[in-house]
């Protein structure tokens, strides 16, 4: 499983690295650092965004580390119909369409991931597929990519269970005894 992973791990980082550059529209998302079983927001984004009327995209992860909680979408596919499917464990798919080109750079959405509690220390990629993205006239839109992860650094820290006691306010003397 380890080997899958890795192997997964290092495609993503040589794929985003190879198309990072694009000029253009843009899609990536912050990567962020979480702990066994904490729950995390990742914020996905486009930039240069020249005019968008149809979009489809799709994103991966491994979904033995990361679960999706919840999804929120922001304010570029505010206007216009869109439709998500969060069916599958590890997918979440999203397919928005407008009449007019909108031509807003911003957050796309925000996906909320809980770590598993026995998740191992490294890096989870969250790929972006894009099978679909147009403008008003038909015509297709190139794009480039930045893909996000989160990196699991550690167990998760025990909060501590009960209030910890009060210290005492008076410290107690000894009586000072002779010497014989």
């Amino acid at each position: 499983m380890k080997k899958i992973i890795s192997l997964m791990t290092a495609f993503a980082i040589a794929f985003s690295l190879c198309v990072v550059n694009a000029e253009g529209i843009k899609f990536s998302g912050k990567s962020v650092n979480a702990r066994c079983g904490e729950t995390v927001d990742v914020i996905f984004t486009v930039s240069g965004n020249s005019g968008i009327s149809k979009a489809e995209l799709a994103l991966v992860w491994d979904k033995s580390t990361l679960t999706l909680e919840d999804a929120a979408t922001g304010d570029v596919f505010a206007e216009g119909d869109l439709s998500e499917d969060k069916s599958v464990a590890g997918k979440y798919s999203v397919s928005w369409e407008n009449d007019e080109n909108v031509n807003l750079d911003g957050e796309l959405f925000t996906l909320t991931f809980r770590v598993a509690d026995n998740a191992e220390i490294g890096s989870y990629f969250i790929t972006i597929g894009v099978n679909k993205l147009e403008n008003s006239t038909g015509e297709a839109m190139s794009y480039g990519l930045s893909l996000p992860n989160v990196s699991v650094i550690g167990a998760a820290i025990d909060e501590p269970t009960e209030a910890p006691t009060e210290a005492p306010t008076e410290v107690p003397t000894a009586e000072p005894t002779e010497a014989p």
